[in-house]
């Protein structure tokens, strides 16, 4: 797992995703201005090392973190659980908000993992989603990592309203990206074969509400 690299780690500065803390907390500052409070139940639905559950609870939310890597638990003991995300262990309706960032390409029932993150959701409340983008042309490859997971914007989009999000917005982050792969290059490591990959492939986040009544 990519994780487990020190050269990833380092470049990611423990975030292990493109664009960091900062795209989180630029999505955060987005959402306020839809009528998100910081305040109530942040899950984070594969919160690896925990670096946005540190950024969530300073901002005044209560918060839980979910991630299946028994590792990764074990570093954010306090605020985290062990589990499957395509099998979520918590009753509905019971978040503020949720983060789906860069996870949803490494599971093999994505589709199931957001209709789950739909119901964990208080009416009214939150979500954010960031994850690869298939570009036109290109094809996913049998699945062996996060790149081969990625899909299409439509796909992803199909499968948010599927579940019964309203979509609020729509950032195209492949300048994240871009800067990731390009310090990866510069610190070294054995990533040749998933950077030459990369060109089918860009990045966005969306930001999600779940309507009073659905």
């Amino acid at each position: 797992m990519l994780w487990q690299i020190e050269t990833f780690r380092c470049v990611t500065a423990g975030v292990l995703r493109p664009g960091g803390l900062k795209l989180t907390a630029e999505a955060l500052q987005n959402l306020q201005t839809f009528g998100l409070k910081y305040q109530g139940l942040a899950i984070d639905l594969g919160c690896g090392l925990g670096a946005s559950l540190k950024l969530l609870g300073s901002l005044g939310f209560k918060t839980l973190g979910l991630d299946l890597n028994l590792a990764a638990k074990d570093i954010c003991s306090d605020f985290c659980l062990q589990a499957d995300l395509n099998a979520l262990p918590l009753k509905s309706e019971i978040a503020s908000l949720f983060l789906l960032e860069c996870v949803l390409s490494l599971l093999p029932k994505p589709e199931k993992t957001i209709r789950q993150s739909f119901n964990l959701l208080n009416p009214g409340g939150f979500g954010i989603i960031a994850d690869l983008i298939l570009q036109d042309g290109f094809f996913r490859a049998d699945f062996s990592s996060c790149l081969d997971g990625a899909r299409s914007q439509q796909e992803w989009e199909a499968m948010i309203g599927r579940a019964g999000f309203k979509i609020l917005d729509f950032f195209d982050a492949k300048a994240a990206l871009r800067e990731l792969a390009a310090k990866l290059v510069w610190y070294g490591g054995d990533f040749c074969s998933d950077l030459c990959r990369l060109r089918g492939v860009s990045y966005g986040l969306w930001l999600l509400k779940r309507e009073f009544g659905t």
